[in-house]
C-alpha cells in the first residue's frame, strides 16, 4: 500500500494501530469486520514514509483485499492510496 494517505487508511482499517507514527513496523495487525468480529490478522511494515508492506494470513488474503478495496472505494473514497 502506498500513497500520501496510506497511513491514514491503515489506521482506519486496522484496530488500535497508529501507522502515522514514525516507527517502521507493527508486529501484528487485527482487521475487523463491520460487526466487530475478526476478519484477518497480519503484519505491516513501513518501507518509506508513504509506502507500506501489508501481509495477511494466507487463507484470507483475497477476503482481506476485497475488504480493503471496498472500504477504500465506498467508505474512504477521498483518500489517496492504493
Amino acid at each position: 500500500m502506498q500513497g500520501p494517505d496510506a497511513a491514514r487508511f491503515l489506521d482506519f482499517i486496522y484496530a488500535k494501530h497508529v501507522f502515522h507514527a514514525r516507527d517502521r513496523s507493527r508486529p501484528l495487525g487485527i482487521m475487523l469486520r463491520e460487526d466487530g468480529m475478526l476478519l484477518d490478522d497480519g503484519t505491516t511494515s513501513r518501507l518509506a514514509p508513504e509506502h507500506f508492506l501489508v501481509t495477511t494470513t494466507t487463507a484470507n488474503a483475497a477476503v482481506a483485499l476485497k475488504h480493503m478495496e471496498f472500504h477504500l472505494q465506498a467508505v474512504c473514497p477521498r483518500l489517496m492510496c492504493c
